[in-house]
């Protein structure tokens, strides 16, 4: 062959009629479908028109999986496809109710409750033995019972949808490890990924719990069938498997054709069984041998250059037992069955060359050519057919390259590394974009059926999912108590607040400076008085360092932990505001407010990170818009009451009570923050304690949501006394200063590194400059020039209950209707176009309202600096929020890079432009930032547009991060 095959609507003749799940562009919503030929049938569109359809439950049709339609039984599942083969036989389909099948978008058929694989296959049991263990062999209980094993459900996806190769622990070299010669175990990408081709059945009719069933009955039970293909990675199973069976060698993906061929549809299919010669356990024996299935099936693999192989051509009925059997084994036990559950028949496998279900039959210990597995790139395609007009269509899925692989950032290969990825993920299309889950997509909603009081009746119940996961230990900062939290999130509010309250402060204090360090000659004209556009380096050279300190204290942070960093850097602010406050020349203040910048590098990168640590995806809105209200109302603030304290007290005054701010924080942040660099991944590989509650009911306030942790002997108490420790070490700091600039890559780093910058750079240059033109004709406003941050105040105000309401709702709004319950980073971004307009327009309004110079235009200049205001409360609220969940353990780094960018900017600007204002007058300046921040603004469109295959294609070098971070 030379391409897979695309088209199977010979596989779906009048005589199937099968049942799936399907949604397209005139069905938007996913629902119960059946296929003719190349025609997709929405069967809700049938209801209004077949009286025999209204007998069914009001809306059975119209629900996103076939569970409530399967739990019906067979004597429903007969009459409507009776009913539908009749319209077809007729040409009576509804018009409207047919769709072509490339025009739908198939969905995963049933909620999977229980995943059961079996082994039936006797070839395929031997072959495994051999190439395994190194001998052939049977299980003990071959031939009397059907060995199988409990799967999983979480990655059980449609065909089409990609699955990754996993990580984990195997031995390098098997066959070496099985002689005792070589036993060295390895962690990384499984070097033997593989296929299994296999059928499953579908419950349909469920079987209550206490409740059995024998096999000449179980048939009742059972909806359908499916392709199946439960990917496995061999080295890790070898490994795993003895003595409880397989684990993570199975849990990367298991894909499932989307078509249930329904029992009725496979009868004329029903072939005779192996003929046990002895009997067998009452449960299993039937009185005619005659429920086996003959379905011939095949594998084919398209290798990443399009070269296309039939691995495999198989007939299932070679399996020794039938589904009946395997339903009542396993059901014999009282566990009972729900709708949708999956049993599986494990590998199908002819005694032939050619007939060899998986490639580890493949690859047996002997002289014959071996195969090898899976490389990365490959499709594999099963396709599975029984007679004229019935067969199942295809099961498919693409192996994607493991996520935690290595990824190796040389400059000479970087840009080509980046465009492949890239590349990669602008290929995917819609269906396989949206089952992707990149670092950054999480699961936030959980969905489950419920059935009513009744019995009679089920409805689909979301819960919030808790994301990130947390541990068993005390000390993970997501299981801190929420009054902690709380505490937590107010001190690091603070610690931002005041680092810019002690920043602008001096803003309004500029005027009355001119003249601070004037020296009066008795024979000859005063010296030391100063130009203001000199004084505007006092604001700006704090700016400059409030970024570029964390060069050095974002690593520290990732190297000692956030809390000592943090309690250095409030120990320096504070004292070097008294520093400030003691300056005897305007060399000594300048030098004091470098270094006031140093101290308050920290509260830009680490605070923020802080808060992220402690919350969960969906409190993380409401906790970083309470952050951001503190960080920008604090230069606001400062600005306001500057003026006011140098009237009233003098200019000192403002670094005194900085000092004092500063000094309170401190002391209350060695009481109450602790340490929130926490390595949650080791604490995950214990056993959870007993009583380990994962999920919270959507119904709760969010900031009441926490994991309850029971009581455990593996993880010491989290006492107060444990919380006050200073410190810890991982290797690595110099790496670390260097790691941050990597984060330049992600895309998502530049929107809001320009967006930070650009708004910050206008609020500074708008509290630098307002106090100036307030102090002169025509407003003379003197000791209340700081009255012009009461604009920004309130636009601060405004901005913090626009995010504080809608950040997190927004989220799990999207959650909650999309399919997966996927909650993604970008769904805040559309919160930020109202406020990036906005403020745009604020820095025109500000501009054009200092030209004028009227007596009135201070009114515009208020307005303008709220819009700003306004603008800027997005950023850290909804931009910083994404970092952290894009970039998880880059978020620091990212932060680091953010604050730089804008500290140049905001520097850049302050430093240049009350000489530029000056010169030009307001109104040029003031538009030209305007034109900037508006094309600054745009870069949001692209991130919120293809941010998810920007992260896909970023996702192996997030995933260093992770593994960087342990």
């Amino acid at each position: 062959m030379t391409s897979l095959q695309t088209d199977f609507g010979s596989h779906f003749g009048i005589e199937n009629i099968p049942f799936g799940i399907a949604s397209s562009s005139k069905h938007k919503s996913p629902q119960a479908v059946t296929r003719f030929e190349n025609n997709v049938v929405f069967l809700a569109d049938l209801v209004q028109s077949v009286s025999e359809l209204q007998t069914l439950p009001n809306g059975i049709f119209s629900q996103q999986t076939l569970n409530a339609f399967a739990a019906l039984g067979r004597p429903a599942h007969r009459l409507v496809r009776s009913v539908i083969q009749k319209l077809i036989q007729e040409s009576k389909l509804p018009e409207g109710s047919t769709e072509d099948v490339a025009a739908c978008q198939m969905h995963l058929p049933v909620s999977v409750a229980d995943f059961t694989d079996f082994s039936c296959s006797e070839y395929h049991n031997l072959n495994a033995g051999l190439a395994a263990m190194g001998r052939k062999g049977l299980p003990p209980s071959w031939g009397f019972i059907p060995p199988g094993y409990a799967g999983r459900c979480s990655s059980i996806k449609i065909s089409g949808t990609p699955v990754r190769r996993p990580v984990g622990s195997f031995w390098e070299d098997n066959m070496a490890a099985m002689r005792g010669e070589n036993k060295k175990i390895i962690y990384g990408p499984s070097r033997r990924m593989d296929y299994e081709l296999e059928l499953s059945a579908v419950i349909g009719k469920p079987l209550p719990y206490g409740q059995t069933v024998t096999a000449e009955k179980a048939g009742e039970h059972i909806f359908g069938f499916v392709m199946l293909n439960d990917w496995s990675a061999r080295d890790i199973q070898i490994l795993e498997m003895i003595p409880l069976g397989p684990l993570n060698s199975k849990n990367s993906g298991t894909t499932l054709s989307p078509w249930i061929i329904t029992y009725d549809a496979l009868e004329p299919f029903r072939v005779g069984g192996p003929g046990w010669k002895h009997t067998l356990p009452p449960h299993l024996a039937v009185e005619k041998d005659d429920r086996g299935l003959s379905i011939d099936l095949s594998v084919f693999v398209q290798s990443p250059e399009n070269d296309v192989t039939r691995a495999c051509a198989a007939n299932s009925s070679v399996l020794a037992w039938s589904f009946e059997q395997l339903l009542a084994h396993q059901g014999s036990a009282g566990c009972g069955f729900q709708a949708g559950d999956l049993l599986a028949c494990g590998t199908v496998s002819e005694d032939s060359d050619d007939g060899r279900g998986c490639m580890l039959e493949h690859n047996l210990p002997s002289p014959a050519v071996q195969r090898g597995y899976l490389t990365d790139g490959v499709v594999v395609q099963f396709t599975g057919k029984c007679g004229e007009g019935v067969g199942f269509g295809e099961c498919r899925a693409e192996l994607l390259p493991a996520l935690s692989a290595e990824t190796w950032i040389i400059v000479n290969r970087g840009s080509v590394f980046t465009m492949t990825q890239f590349r990669h993920a602008f290929s995917l299309d819609k269906q396989e974009l949206n089952e992707m889950a990149p670092p950054g997509t999480v699961t936030l909603m959980d969905r489950e059926l419920v059935r009513t009081n009744t019995g009679h009746h089920e409805f689909e119940e979301t819960h919030i999912h808790l994301n990130p996961e947390p541990s068993p230990d005390p000390a993970d900062p997501l299981n801190f108590s929420n009054s902690r939290k709380v505490m937590i999130l107010a001190l690091m509010s603070l610690y931002a607040f005041v680092t810019n309250v002690s920043s602008s402060i001096i803003s309004s204090a500029l005027p009355s400076l001119v003249t601070a360090f004037m020296q009066l000659h008795p024979h000859g004209p005063p010296t030391g008085i100063l130009p203001f556009s000199k004084l505007t380096h006092l604001v700006a050279i704090n700016n400059l360092f409030l970024g570029a300190s964390n060069i050095w204290w974002v690593p520290l942070g990732n190297t000692f932990g956030r809390r000592p960093v943090i309690l250095v850097c409030l120990a320096v602010l504070c004292a070097t505001s008294i520093w400030a406050g003691e300056a005897k020349s305007y060399n000594s203040l300048l030098a004091a407010r470098l270094f006031q910048g140093v101290g308050g590098g920290a509260a830009d990168t680490l605070a923020p990170d802080v808060v992220g640590q402690i919350f969960f995806v969906h409190q993380r809105g409401r906790a970083m818009a309470i952050y951001t209200i503190f960080l920008a109302s604090g230069s606001l603030i400062g600005g306001l009451i500057g003026g006011y304290i140098t009237a009233s007290m003098g200019w000192r005054w403002t670094m005194y009570i900085s000092a004092i701010l500063s000094g309170a924080i401190l002391l209350l942040s060695f009481l109450f923050v602790p340490e929130t660099l926490f390595d949650r991944e080791a604490a995950m590989a214990v056993v959870r304690p007993e009583g380990y509650e994962k999920d919270s009911p959507i119904g709760e306030k969010a900031e009441m949501a926490r994991v309850e942790t029971a009581a455990s002997t593996v993880f010491p108490e989290y006492t107060f006394a444990r919380s006050l420790k200073i410190g810890m070490y991982r290797p690595g700091f110099f790496k670390r200063c260097i790691t941050p600039y990597t984060t330049l890559l992600f895309p998502g780093t530049w929107m809001v590194m320009l967006h930070y910058a650009g708004l910050v750079g206008l609020i500074v240059t708008i509290s630098t400059v307002a106090p100036q033109l307030l102090a002169e004709p025509p407003y003379l406003w003197g000791g209340s020039v700081g009255l012009i941050n009461v604009g920004g105040l309130v636009g601060t105000v405004l901005g913090a209950i626009y995010t504080y309401f809608t950040a997190d709702y927004i989220v799990k709004r999207q959650a909650k209707r999309e399919r997966h319950g996927f909650g993604e980073p970008e769904a805040r971004l559309p919160l930020m176009f109202p406020a990036l307009a906005i403020a745009t327009a604020g820095a025109l309004c500000f501009g054009f309202s200092a030209k004028a110079a009227t007596p009135k235009a201070w009114i515009g200049l208020e307005f303008g600096n709220g819009m700003v205001a306004f603008g800027l409360m997005q950023v850290p609220s909804i931009g910083f929020n994404y970092l952290i969940e894009s970039y998880g353990a880059w978020s620091a780094d990212c932060f680091l890079m953010v604050v730089t960018f804008r500290a140049i900017i905001s520097f850049a600007w302050t430093f240049f432009v009350g000489t530029w204002v000056e010169s030009a007058g307001p109104a040029l300046p003031f538009g030209i930032f305007a034109l900037l921040m508006g094309v600054f603004s745009l870069t949001t469109v692209p991130v919120w547009l293809f941010g998810k295959r920007m992260r896909i294609a970023t996702s192996k070098l997030v995933m260093k991060g992770y593994v960087r971070s342990e």
